[in-house]
């Protein structure tokens, strides 16, 4: 080997940890319309408690969306938004009416989960 050749560059691999984090960030990209969808139906299901107007309907099918967006979103890296998809579930939960103030909170909560989901999963390290 001559002195002047340069030396040959070894690129690192990917870790199985960026690896873990490219394949999660391209599941959060396949599954994101399904888990906005879900949010939808919280949004709606708030929307219609603050106007009184929340049926057992419009309340399942949102306390079913905020069950699967708390189980899921933090598979996601979305702790955060794992724990706001949890309060929303436990305050969708059951049949009594909301006051003014639930209804407000549960708007309130939707609103702080879609500013998480937007936010979505830190992309993979460049390599």
């Amino acid at each position: 080997m001559h002195t002047d050749d340069p030396i040959p560059v070894k690129e690192n691999p990917p870790s199985a940890d960026d690896k873990i984090k490219a394949a999660v960030f391209a599941l959060w990209g396949r599954f994101q319309a399904t888990m906005f969808a879900r949010l939808s139906l919280i949004e709606q299901a708030s929307g219609a408690a603050l106007k009184g107007s929340l049926n057992d309907e419009q309340r399942s099918a949102a306390w079913n969306a905020a069950h699967k967006l708390a189980g899921s979103l933090g598979t996601f890296g979305l702790g955060e938004g794992s724990k706001l998809a949890s309060q929303l579930e436990m305050m969708l939960e059951g049949g009594a009416r909301f006051s003014p103030e639930e209804s407000s909170r549960l708007k309130d909560l939707a609103e702080k989960l879609r500013q998480e989901m937007k936010r979505g999963p830190s992309p993979p390290a460049l390599t």
